[in-house]
């Protein structure tokens, strides 16, 4: 292997933001994995002191350029990535078919990596029918698990394993998910057959979200995983339809600095007409404060994936 010094790509590197290649200590050691973070100036300077290294070849990896990436450029990742699960998941039967999901899911661990309220923002949204919903599904269920787990300390070795096994849970009934997604009346009997590890089979069309202050749940001892994923969506996920104190409308596109004052990309005014440019609100402010979730009904407009990226940025 060949190293070159940490000094020679630090301008990698952001403080706070996943490390997108290992750092090793001068006699070779590794001291931080890739996607551990560093939050100090403090702790940089301490590694560029102290002589560490990259390795060449990990700065050329898969998922670098996902996590040095322009933001409006990250919804347009995500659809990519999807399109590429799709033809993997739905193909099973191919020879290299561990090779292949092995392929198609480090993108996905790059781009949570990359930025975890965006992937949150997509789980919360959903907006997929047809019969790609049974993918997506699975997709949405391998970014939370993933989160989950990263909030409980597991290592990001674990984590794709994890993420692996969520994009493969109902890899059996891909084309009935779709089929379910979009039907009108309850499963069939021979439908019922194939989902009986379901407690309760309903059809998912028209089902409105539901946000934990709706739900009631609190947290207890006995809910570990459950409180981790909680609190790492927080109150109001990115994703999720407000109203604020001033009366503007808008969705949810970062997570702030408490489970409830998020940041919010404002996209109706208080008269309830659409604002001719999406305002970033950090609802922190008493003036921008959350006072309810609504319906996205009280929307009625369309704000592209890219601009939302940024704002969220």
């Amino acid at each position: 292997m060949q190293f070159c010094a940490l000094s020679t790509v630090k301008q990698r590197i952001t403080l706070g933001v996943p490390l997108p290649f290992n750092v090793r200590d001068s006699d070779r050691t590794l001291l931080l994995a890739r996607g551990q973070v560093i939050t100090t100036m403090q702790q940089l300077n301490e590694l560029l002191e102290r002589g560490a290294l990259v390795d060449l070849d990990e700065l050329k990896r898969p998922g670098t350029d996902i996590l040095e990436a322009a933001a409006e450029t990250l919804p347009a990742l995500w659809g990519k990535c999807a399109d590429r699960l799709t033809l993997v998941l739905r193909n099973p039967s191919q020879l290299d078919f561990l090779a292949a999901l092995d392929e198609a899911s480090k993108p996905v661990l790059s781009l949570v990596e990359r930025d975890p309220d965006l992937a949150i923002f997509q789980v919360v949204r959903q907006d997929v029918s047809g019969m790609r919903y049974g993918v997506m599904h699975s997709l949405h269920t391998g970014i939370a698990c993933h989160l989950a787990a990263q909030r409980l300390g597991w290592d990001r070795d674990r984590r794709q394993v994890l993420l692996r096994a969520a994009l493969t849970m109902n890899l059996a009934m891909l084309e009935l998910q779709g089929r379910l997604a979009t039907q009108a009346t309850p499963p069939t009997p021979a439908q019922r057959a194939i989902i009986q590890h379901h407690r309760r089979a309903a059809p998912t069309c028209c089902k409105p979200p539901v946000s934990v202050i709706a739900i009631g749940w609190t947290p207890s001892p006995s809910t570990t995983r459950t409180a981790a994923i909680v609190k790492e969506f927080g109150i109001y996920p990115p994703g999720c339809c407000v109203r604020l104190a001033s009366g503007e409308v808008g969705l949810v596109v970062k997570r702030g600095e408490t489970a409830n004052t998020p940041i919010v990309a404002a996209l109706v005014n208080r008269q309830g007409e659409q604002m001719m440019e999406p305002m970033r609100r950090n609802t922190a402010m008493a003036e921008h404060a959350i006072v309810e979730v609504v319906s996205e009904k009280n929307l009625r407009v369309r704000v592209s994936p890219e601009r939302l990226a940024l704002l969220g940025a």
